[in-house]
This record gives C-alpha cells, structure tokens and sequence, in this order.
C-alpha cells in the first residue's frame, strides 16, 4: 500500500512538474516577445557579442566600429537561431508533457503557441508579426519534437536489452 502511494505520488510530482515546466517556459518565451524592439536587439546584441568572443580570436582587441560590423553581419542569424532553440526547447516539453505516442498534438500545441506569440509580437512597439518566423518556429517545434521522441526510444531500446541480458 504505502509503495503504491509512493509511486502515486512520484507519478504526480513528475506529471505536474513536466506541466510547470511547460508553462514555464511558455512565460519565458511571451517575456522574450513582448520586450520592445531596442530591448530585443540588445539581448541579440549582447548574445553576438558573446559568440564573437567565443568564436573570433582576438575579438575583445577588435575596434569597435569591426565588431559593430560583426555583429550586423551575424545579427539575423543569431536572431533566427534563437527563434528556432527556444521552439525547439518548446516541443521537448510538449511532447514530455503529452506523451510520446502525442507526436502530432505536441508539434500541434507549439505550433499553435508560436503563432499567437508571433500574433502578440505584433501589439509590441518596434516588433512586428511574420509568417516566415512562424514557420521557423515550427520547424523548432517539430525538431524538438523529433529529438524527444527518439531519446525515449532510445531509452526503451536501451532499456529491452539491458532486461535481455540479466
């Protein structure tokens, strides 16, 4: 009885904390989308900056007017880079949270998700709505979707052989 309650509870714990999770992040991406254009460009800007260093030798020597070339020029990039992780990062928890065998729902709920972020951005000063990061977005969502489904089943294959060999 008290194992059954234990499992229980496990159970509970791990459901809604997938689901916090999900949420969570959810709230991470709207606070990223509603942050006015200025803002939006210099956390791209600050990211630029920090792939220039980790990327270009000597990049802190640089002169300034060369890395604000730099970073115009790698800006677009690491913008759409971010749309797409933080998309996938989305489907990863989808499918956590729906189950596995919820592959289409998943990508369906963040697509849906990225498209009304993308519709919000829209009533933000300086941002805009676009198709094109709509469908970037759920190819994100599709990617982690994808990456999710085949860790778990990797891990029940894994899991079957490890059982045929005890």
């Amino acid at each position: 009885m008290n194992i059954q309650r234990n499992r229980k509870n496990k159970n509970f714990i791990i459901k809604y904390g997938k689901t916090a999770l999900l949420i969570l992040w959810m709230a991470v991406i709207f606070m990223f989308s509603h942050a006015p254009a200025d803002d939006s460009t210099e956390v791209s800007r600050r990211a630029g900056r920090i792939i220039g260093s980790i990327t270009v030798k000597d990049f802190e020597e640089w002169s300034d007017k060369k890395q604000e070339v730099f970073l115009e020029r790698i800006d677009h990039t690491v913008r759409k880079s971010a749309h797409f992780t933080e998309y996938m990062i989305l489907g990863i928890l989808c499918l956590a949270v729906l189950g596995s065998q919820k592959r289409g729902k998943s990508w369906l709920l963040g697509t849906c998700y990225a498209i009304t972020d993308e519709i919000h951005q829209y009533f933000i000063p300086g941002r805009s709505c676009q198709i094109s990061d709509m469908v970037l977005d759920s190819f994100g969502v599709a990617a982690g979707v994808i990456l999710a489904a085949a860790a778990v089943k990797m891990f029940y294959v894994c899991r079957e052989k490890k059982e045929k060999n005890q």
